[in-house]
């Protein structure tokens, strides 16, 4: 395992010109050497850079960056770690200046490990999907700290990976999880499974004018909702609803296509406006 510093300066107000140290001066040949402030060095290695092309499966565990800035004489895809063939766990880059230099990449410039950054956005949490990472298999502890367990908390196939945890400090498991694949978990937080996985909610809409519907009649229509699968949990409505006693329930009656049923539970015939019809999916694990 190699670990290298690839600058011996950081900030655009040094008068030295960064200089890029071998083994990794860059990721492409038009980089080599590249020292032009003003300009983008496309391709340029990270602060740090981790080669476990000797050694598969090395990992950089713990590593904090206080500042980093994307437009010292680098580009858009020069990170803050670039990772040859290895894993990161719990890197931190506490204030970066500008959104491209806070990511950890590997030579592909796809992300790689688990690690937290600032960005122009906000927070930025990325979980590792390596089940043998330690960042994908943390659990609470009692001192609010994290330990490190080689299941997935009894959940069955699911993704390894868990962006971030929240729980209550005493409890030996998370009370939510955010899965890697944006996926939501709650568990009661007395035991390292979750009872409860909300995958995603997916939604479309079309216009919809009804039929008049007398009294105690019933109407339906479709909406296409592309992941929408029969198992799902449907709810819709349509816009011009107002105050009428027409009812509207809703499934999901094939793979992609939720229909939707409207009756009309009160005395008397009602002609609805045309409006818009909303479903909604709900796919719980």
């Amino acid at each position: 395992m190699t670990l290298t510093a690839d600058r011996c300066e950081q900030s655009g107000a040094d008068p030295t010109a960064p200089h890029y140290m071998r083994p990794y001066p860059a990721l492409t040949a038009e980089s080599v050497g590249c020292k032009d402030l003003t300009g983008r060095c496309v391709g340029l290695v990270g602060v740090v850079a981790l080669n476990c092309s000797s050694v598969p499966g090395c990992r950089l565990s713990g590593l904090t960056m206080i500042a980093v800035s994307a437009w010292e004489g680098a580009g858009q895809q020069s990170p803050a770690v670039r990772v040859w063939n290895g894993d990161v766990d719990s890197v931190t880059v506490l204030s970066p200046q500008l959104t491209g230099c806070t990511d950890v990449l590997d030579a592909n410039n796809t992300p790689v490990g688990a690690w937290t950054s600032r960005s122009g956005g906000g927070f930025t949490i990325v979980g590792t999907t390596n089940p043998n990472s330690t960042a994908a298999n943390a659990a609470l502890t009692a001192s609010g700290g994290a330990t490190h367990r080689g299941d997935d908390f009894g959940v069955a196939g699911s993704t390894a990976g868990h962006a971030l945890l929240v729980g209550e400090s005493g409890e030996v498991g998370a009370r939510l999880a955010v899965e890697t694949s944006g996926a939501l978990r709650w568990g009661t937080g007395s035991t390292f499974s979750f009872d409860t996985t909300l995958e995603r909610i997916c939604a479309n809409s079309t216009q919809l004018d009804l039929p008049s519907l007398g009294a105690g009649e019933v109407a339906t229509a479709k909406v296409q909702v592309a992941a929408a699968e029969p198992a799902d949990v449907a709810t819709a409505t349509l816009s011009t609803l107002g105050e009428s006693l027409v009812v509207v329930s809703a499934r999901v009656s094939a793979s992609g296509t939720v229909l939707a049923v409207f009756k009309n539970e009160g005395p008397r015939a009602v002609d609805l406006p045309p409006g818009t019809l909303r479903a909604v999916v709900t796919k719980v694990g």
